[in-house]
């Protein structure tokens, strides 16, 4: 009698475990199951269909034939309510069915690997509330976004960061007033130097795009004759406690500015899908806790993607190469477990590339920069650090590389794609 696989998430991660365990097993049954109503597609391309409707038909990674000719049973919208570690079963909900119809079912597995990702961060800000503001997580949420945007004029993305960006731009594209606000002091601060924020601050400011750093999102305005977001006032950035915060709004009340729009999108980082595993006794720190392996603290029960945490790297940074090599560890993995055999398959946090192709240019970051410039020249000094900059405002172009002696451990380019193969290939990149 063959074994069962239950995959619990359709994302990158919990797709390639899928793919991964078919490849070296063909006996086990593998079911992978969805909140989603959608099969696997490319999370990376829902911004682009801001400024395309068409993308959405194309966003799909495989045809309903792979899924068949690869023996991988897909349950959509399908919503695991705990895992029953000791019975080795899941308790979910069928989502397709009227909601007065649903009840709880059970199904066995013989190994597990969750994958439920993470959702959309929205903060607690007066106003969220509205028609006209959203997020882009899924393929309904790009959908929603389609529509409302058809009568939007001026668009405020909440986030300067890499998807924030790509937002913006998109939403630029499709023929709209674009403003970014920001929370840091500068864009994209995870990915990009201090001159490298600046150099791509000029260019947004170039394509007429808005942005406001260091600023704080203090309420979103409705339309008086619309149900509608008509504006959002945004203040300098300050630190508040319960105690002081009245007080600290009433200070600032002169500082804040008013900025007209009909549409939000809120690009403000992402919370780890993590309650399930919590409520079913997995151990959980701001991730599921996983091994080298992706063993979770339950035998039978492994965890990749953006959900997953590893105790030497910590909580994975969200991106699809990464996610992707959790999940063929994972897959690899549960294939050994369910032989009997050791468990060989380890996962390497590679150096990290980000790639950012918008404002008609290509940025691209990897490997170790230094990000607190306040602090560069004793870091660098301390650790032996030594850079090399070469930038042409006329030609939109900034190149930053980073050395340990002779090594080039990591590079910021901008406007230079010709450049990231080589870069790619002196540093390695996860791919």
């Amino acid at each position: 009698m063959s074994k069962r696989v239950i995959i619990i998430g359709n994302g990158v991660a919990g797709f390639t475990a899928a793919a991964t365990i078919r490849e070296h097993d063909s006996e086990t049954e593998i079911i992978l199951m969805t909140r989603e109503t959608e099969r696997f597609y490319n999370r990376m391309m829902l911004s682009k269909a801001l400024s395309s409707e068409e993308l959405l038909d194309d966003i799909y990674m495989e045809t309903d034939s792979w899924y068949e000719e690869h023996r991988v049973t897909t349950m959509l919208a399908c919503d695991v309510i705990r895992i029953e570690a000791k019975e080795k079963s899941i308790v979910f909900q069928d989502l397709s069915v009227p909601k007065e119809k649903q009840s709880n079912k059970k199904m066995k597995y013989d190994a597990l690997i969750y994958a439920l990702g993470a959702q959309a961060f929205c903060p607690d800000i007066p106003g969220m509330n509205q028609r006209g503001v959203g997020v882009l997580r899924s393929i309904e949420d790009a959908k929603r976004a389609q529509e409302q945007l058809k009568e939007a004029k001026h668009v405020v993305v909440i986030g300067g960061g890499i998807l924030g960006l790509e937002m913006a731009w998109q939403c630029k594209a499709a023929g709209k007033q674009v403003s970014v606000v920001e929370a840091a002091d500068r864009l994209m601060e995870k990915q990009l130097d201090e001159e490298g924020s600046t150099f791509l601050q000029h260019l947004l400011h170039d394509e007429g795009i808005n942005v406001y750093c260091g600023r704080t999102v203090m309420e979103l305005v409705m339309g008086q004759d619309t149900a509608r977001v008509s504006g959002m006032v945004i203040a300098d950035k300050v630190e508040t406690t319960i105690e002081h915060e009245q007080a600290v709004l009433e200070e600032d009340r002169a500082m804040q500015q008013s900025i007209p729009c009909d549409m939000v999108l809120v690009a403000c980082g992402i919370t780890l899908n993590t309650k399930v595993a919590l409520d079913s006794g997995l151990a959980v720190k701001k991730g599921v806790v996983v091994d080298e392996k992706m063993n979770t603290s339950v035998e039978g029960i492994f965890a990749c993607g953006d959900c997953a945490e590893s105790k030497e790297e910590g909580v994975g940074h969200g991106l699809w190469g990464e996610a992707k090599a959790m999940g063929e560890t994972a897959g690899k993995n549960v294939v050994s477990y369910l032989k009997g055999e050791n468990q060989t398959a380890i996962y390497h946090e590679d150096r990290v590339a980000f790639y950012f192709k918008a404002l008609d240019t290509v940025l691209f970051s990897i490997g170790q920069i230094e990000v607190r410039e306040e602090s560069l020249n004793e870091w660098a000094i301390e650790k032996g650090i030594t850079h090399q900059e070469c930038r042409d405002a006329s030609a939109g172009t900034y190149e930053k590389y980073y050395y340990h002696k002779d090594e080039l451990i990591g590079a910021i380019l901008i406007g230079v794609p010709d450049k990231i193969p080589e870069v790619n290939e002196r540093i390695g990149v996860l791919k």
